[in-house]
């Protein structure tokens, strides 16, 4: 949506005097991602971060890293955060923390009806 040209006036006007915007953006959608999956289609991702194989604008040392390898700026952001391509390609696999633990829960309650005599 951000990218749509609806807001490309929005994009033009505002977001780019903003230093790092698309980076701290990024940063909320890992935090978002690491919380909610333990494994994510690599498109799905792509879309989420606006990654994708011909990204280029990318600053720092993942900007020079997709300039001399098109099509990977995904696969390298992807390793910069530590997580791995399973073994079908296109399924990223996040490492587990506590957030993104499946972890059955049993609740219980106890509820005591006075008799009526």
């Amino acid at each position: 949506m951000y990218r749509s040209e609806e807001l490309e006036t929005l994009r033009d006007n505002y977001t780019v005097e903003c230093i790092g915007f698309e980076n701290a953006v990024r940063q909320v959608v890992i935090c978002a991602v690491k919380t909610a999956f333990t494994q994510i289609n690599m498109k799905r991702l792509g879309s989420y971060l606006n990654l994708s194989g011909t990204f280029l604008s990318y600053c720092g040392k993942l900007g020079a890293l997709s300039k001399l390898f098109p099509g990977h700026a995904l696969e390298a952001y992807i390793k910069k955060q530590g997580w791995t391509l399973d073994a079908t390609p296109s399924v990223v696999g996040i490492p587990p923390n506590p957030d993104n633990q499946i972890e059955a829960t049993i609740v219980q309650e106890s509820i005591s009806l006075p008799r009526m005599s």
